[in-house]
């Protein structure tokens, strides 16, 4: 059984590693129209 905690620590973790993905994502994105 998981601890109520390390569920929230693991959505913690989660979300920001989506944020990050996300801001690596979004910096490839404009360095491509900064091409274009």
């Amino acid at each position: 059984m998981i601890h109520t905690d390390n569920l929230e620590v693991a959505r913690t973790l989660q979300d920001g590693i989506l944020v990050d993905a996300g801001i690596v994502v979004f910096k490839r994105v404009q360095r491509f129209m900064r091409t274009d």
